[in-house]
């Protein structure tokens, strides 16, 4: 068992959590920026914690994301 925190000292929160099909985890969620407000991220995780890759989506509005989900193809 483990216990990681993702992110920076803004706001964060998860709001979806799924494992995928090579065994590892994709979370999304929602975080405060300085001068977009809310963006949405997406953290691939392996079995240990450790961050694969990240992504941060915004614009000058709020963005959300609720759920995710992986396609026949490896993509999401």
């Amino acid at each position: 068992m483990w216990t990681k925190y993702y992110g920076d000292t803004l706001i964060q929160y998860g709001n979806w959590f799924d494992i995928t099909y090579d065994g590892k985890f994709i979370v999304t969620g929602e975080t405060s920026t300085p001068t977009n407000g809310l963006d949405y991220f997406i953290y691939k995780i392996d079995t240990a914690g450790n961050l694969l890759w990240s992504q941060t989506y915004g614009t000058n509005v709020n963005e959300s994301m609720r759920h995710i989900e992986e396609t026949f193809d490896k993509g999401f």
